[in-house]
């Protein structure tokens, strides 16, 4: 799988922090030219300083994931720019606990916006193409917590469970 991946263009997303920001360090190394999607335009802008060729090879774009007019608008650039993605890895994702008595449905929803809706947003926009190449690679972070549930965690489950 290493040489796979050497040298392709990959969209992460949740790439500020945690797995996302693993994920960007170690491809970087492998020469891959990253696209890096978050909310958090410090932290990203950060990594791509931390990065071999920085901003010279890679691209970040700060985006909330679980607004569909925002991922448009990046993926219309991203495509509008002839960028060829050859692998997204969408990653973004949120959770928080859950007590059934304080039912926050706000809270649910946001789960579910960033968690679900997030994921597909981007692969409307962005699958086509990949398809039209019949060439690509899509990996969504899912979770167990979508198979077995965890205590107090029931949208998180929730949401990954429908991913």
């Amino acid at each position: 799988m290493r040489e796979k991946i050497n040298g392709k263009t990959i969209l992460i997303t949740g790439a500020s922090s945690g797995i996302g920001y693993e994920l960007a360090r170690q491809l970087a190394e492998r020469d891959c030219r990253l696209i890096l999607i978050a909310r958090r335009d410090e932290l990203l802008r950060q990594l791509i300083d931390s990065l071999p060729d920085g901003g010279e090879k890679h691209r970040y774009y700060k985006c909330d994931v679980s607004d569909q007019g925002t991922v448009e608008t990046v993926c219309r650039d991203i495509l509008n720019s002839g960028t060829v993605i050859d692998i997204f890895i969408l990653n973004a994702g949120v959770s928080s606990g859950y007590k059934p008595p304080d039912l926050d449905i706000e809270n649910i929803k946001l789960q579910f916006d960033v968690n679900f809706w997030g994921v597909l947003y981007f692969l409307k926009y962005l699958l086509p193409p990949m398809i039209e190449r019949n060439d690509g690679l899509v990996a969504a972070t899912g979770s167990p917590a979508g198979y077995r549930g965890m205590p107090k965690s029931a949208p998180y489950s929730a949401s990954k469970a429908a991913l």
